[in-house]
Order: structure tokens, then sequence, then C-alpha cells
């Protein structure tokens, strides 16, 4: 009988063994020990597992498709869409969104209407923006906003709104240059003293910069002078709307299309400046269809140059930074399921072509002025257009005009692919030269520019400017007549028997 007893306590002990149930262990913080008001203690149970944050405001470094944009002030709130363990979403209104590029759908602006007049902290910016995702890094303070490419407005490398551009502090400039010589002539006891000043002082006001550059020039004994020299004296104010730059004084014009002339009077020019980096220059336009979620890259001889994620259908890559060099683009088309589709773009570039709508142009109304006592002072107007076409063609021409003279030029240029890059214009002027002979002539100029990857050969051939015989330029025909004299240009002679 005790032999029994015992095989039943034997299997008591194994049968408990294995039927035993499950329990788990909690570290447990009792809310009461910070708080010393009945029934009002601090709701901790959202951090008992470690997880999520505090609704409220915080300060963060904001980043849209990894790119730094601005710190700013944010409301976050708790939201179930959150896709990172803080369980925060920000507040984000349609004007911040704005600023960053982002152009909102009009069925996106409804819904933030709608949410904005009820009484919740804000809208899911999930909602707004179709396949975005938000990731907020507390430690670091980092908010990722992922936005697609195509909600972009201004999709480009590089971009600032104009809103957040800064006219800079009032400043007073003032660079000069000064160096002087004393020597002495003992035998005919003479000193001679030279000395030269350039100032270049200027004044930043607003918008506005003023500058000037003057010289004066000392010398005694033999060739005594004592001469002071205004250079130029001009003010600038940057159109913001036009991107362009408005000259009123002393300027020179561009030398793009006409020869480089210095006047006096008023210049509106377009300014590259106020472009993204990504869109100064000539560099062609990519255009490609994804078939997925898809990796394209750029490569020019054998190096990358431009990467970017794409989604599914056509793209299209027009902010590639312009190169000296010319050179094939070689495409790669990487798909999410790793197909691999190539094709290449030939590049070669020359002066004058400009990415497709980009349009550069200069409108100049004011006195000629050489700086030389023997030319004339004309009033005269010159207007210069420069206009990228689709297909990587650029159109562009002009014209110059005053009392005595007329010119009108026109021109194409173009990357041929595999031919390579070519540009050509021509200019019919018409002139009135000193003797009031009336002259016509034409000026033709050819670039052609071509690159050979598989030598690692880059050639140009220029016939810069063949003029016929009665082609003159406006710097030209406003010599004064002066008797018994020849003027000798790069031209011809121009002669006056008086």
């Amino acid at each position: 009988m005790l032999k029994s007893k015992t095989i039943c306590f034997n299997l008591y002990i194994f049968l408990g063994t294995c039927f035993s149930g499950v329990v788990y262990a909690d570290s447990f913080f009792n809310p009461n020990l910070i708080s010393n008001i009945d029934n009002e203690v601090a709701d901790l149970s959202r951090f008992d597992k470690g997880e999520g944050q505090p609704e409220g405001m915080y300060s963060v470094e904001i980043y849209v498709n990894d790119e730094y944009v601005e710190t700013k002030n944010l409301i976050f709130y708790e939201s179930d869409a959150s896709s990172d363990d803080t369980g925060l979403l920000p507040c984000i209104d349609n004007k911040t969104l704005t600023n960053f590029g982002i152009t909102l759908t009009e069925n996106s602006k409804n819904k933030s209407e709608e949410v904005e007049s009820k009484d919740s902290a804000c809208e899911n910016i999930l909602d707004k923006i179709e396949n975005s995702s938000v990731k907020f890094d507390f430690e670091g303070q980092k908010l990722f906003l992922s936005i697609p490419q195509i909600m972009f407005k201004n999709n480009v490398r590089g971009f600032i709104p104009p809103e957040k551009w800064d006219n800079g502090i009032n400043a007073f400039l003032l660079n000069y240059n000064f160096t002087g010589r004393n020597s002495k002539n003992f035998k005919d006891n003479v000193d001679n003293n030279n000395y030269f000043l350039n100032l270049n002082p200027g004044i930043n006001l607003g918008s506005w910069r003023f500058r000037n550059e003057s010289s004066w020039n000392y010398a005694s004994g033999e060739s005594k002078q004592n001469k002071w020299r205004n250079i130029r004296t001009y003010v600038q104010k940057p159109i913001i709307p036009l991107r362009a730059e408005l000259t009123l004084g002393d300027s020179f014009s561009n030398g793009t299309i006409f020869d480089s002339l210095g006047f006096r009077g008023i210049k509106l020019e377009s300014d590259d400046n106020m472009l993204p980096d990504s869109m100064r220059g000539f560099a062609p336009t990519i255009k490609g269809i994804a078939n997925s979620n898809a990796i394209v890259t750029v490569k020019q001889n054998g190096f990358v140059i431009y990467q970017i994620s794409v989604p599914p259908g056509a793209f299209e890559i027009k902010d590639l930074y312009a190169t000296s060099s010319s050179g094939n683009l070689d495409v790669t088309i990487k798909e999410n399921n790793g197909k691999i589709t190539q094709f290449v773009v030939p590049y070669s570039n020359v002066p004058i072509l400009q990415r497709e709508g980009r349009l550069k142009y200069e409108l100049i109304g004011g006195e000629f002025r050489s700086g030389a006592d023997y030319q004339d002072k004309p009033n005269f107007g010159q207007l210069s257009l420069v206009y990228g076409l689709p297909y990587n063609m650029t159109l562009y021409g002009g014209s110059q005009f005053s009392n005595n003279y007329q010119a009108y030029a026109i021109g194409l240029g173009g990357n041929l692919g595999t031919f390579g890059a070519i540009s050509a214009d021509v200019i019919q002027a018409n002139s009135i030269l000193p003797n009031d002979e009336h002259k016509k002539g034409q000026s033709f100029r050819l670039l052609y520019a071509k690159s050979i990857n598989s030598t690692g050969t880059n050639f140009q051939i220029m016939g810069y400017r063949y003029s016929t015989q009665g082609y003159y330029t406006l710097n030209e025909v406003s010599y004064k007549k002066m008797a018994g004299r020849e003027i000798v240009t790069d031209n011809g002679i121009i002669r006056d028997e008086g």
C-alpha cells in the first residue's frame, strides 16, 4: 500500500509541471507617487511599454525627401496612422506645404478645409498627400517627409521659393587700391612723385545696390598731372517676378548676340543667379517610362552625375547640372523587380544653347559710351532674345538700332545627338559712315562642338565671324568725322576726306 501512494505522489508532481499556466511579470509605476491630488493622477499607461510620446509642440528640423528645408515649431497629435514608435503625426497646413514647393490637388485642399473648419487639432497629412510617409525622429527632433516627385511644382534640385530670399543687410562698402612712388633726380634737383588711387564704394539699401568706380592720378615733375576720373556709376535692383535685374547708369551689354558695348542708360536683363544651380546653363532633358517604382541613374564618362527614385509611369529629368565638358549620358532604369533598362542620350554643348522653356533676354536703352574722345555718343537701343525649344534646340535673335545704324540678327542652335552640337547665326547691318556713305553688309557666325567618347576627344571648330565688306558694328560707325584721317577697323577702312 505504501508503494502505491508513492507512485501517485510522483504523478501529481509530473502533471503539475506539464500543465502549469503561463505567467507574465511586468513592472508597474504607481502614478500616485507623482500626484498629491485625489483622483487627479497622471495617465502613464501610454508609456507602460516604452512606446509613444506625448502630444504637443516640438521644434523640429524638417527634411523633405532627405533634404533639409527648415527648422519650425510644429504641433504633433496622437494618431494610429503613425508609422514610427512615437505614435505622433505633425500638423502641417497648406501654406507650409506650398512653401516646400508641393502642389496640392483640389481634392487635398477640400479635405484640408473640411478638417480645419472642425474643432479637431488638424488633418492627417497622409490623407492629404497620397503615397506620402512621415517619420518623426524624437531623439534627434527631426521630421522626415517622403513626398512623391510628381507633387512638386518646382521639381528641380536646389530650388528655393522666392518668399525665402533675403536682400541682406543695409551696408556701406569700400574697396580701394593705392600705389605710389617717390624718386629724386639729384643732378637736376627734381622730385618725381607718382600716386594712383582706385576707389570702389558701394551702398546696399534694401533691394537696391549702388556702385561706383573712380580713380585718381597724380604725378609731379616733367609728366605733371592731377586728375580725378569717374569711371562708372550705377544702381541695380532685382526684379524677382521676372527673374531679372534692372540696371540704371553705366554698364555693358552682355555680348551674347551683338558685340559687347559700354553705355549709360537703362538695362533689363534676365539673371541666371536667380535660378537654382541645376537650372543654369544647358543640359538635355531626359524622358523615359518606369514600369514600377524605379531608380534612374545617369552617368557621364563613367561617373554618376544624377540619381533619383521615380514612381511608375512617365518621368522627366530636367535638372541636370550643366557640365563644361561634352560626353554621352548613359541612363539606367532599375525596376523594383531587378529588371534593368538602358539607353544613351548624346550630349554636346555650344555657348548659346538653353534648356527647354528657358528665355534669356536683354533690353537696353541709352547712350553709347566707349570712353574714347574720338567717338560720338549716339543714343541707341538693343534687344536680345534666346529661347530654349523642345528637342534640345535653341532659337535666338535681336535688334540694334540708332540714328545711323540698324542691325538685325537671327540664329539657331541645337544638340544634334551623335552629330555633336552646332549654332549658326547671321546679322544684317545697315550703316551710315562718318562720311555719310551708306553701307549694307552681313556677318555670319558658326560654332560646332563634338565629343568622341571612345578616344576621349573633345573638339570645337569656330568660324567665329565672317563678315562681308559692307558690314560694320555700332562701335565702328560711332567714330567722329575727322578730316584727312583714316580710321582703321577690323572690317575695313573708314575714310573722311573732309
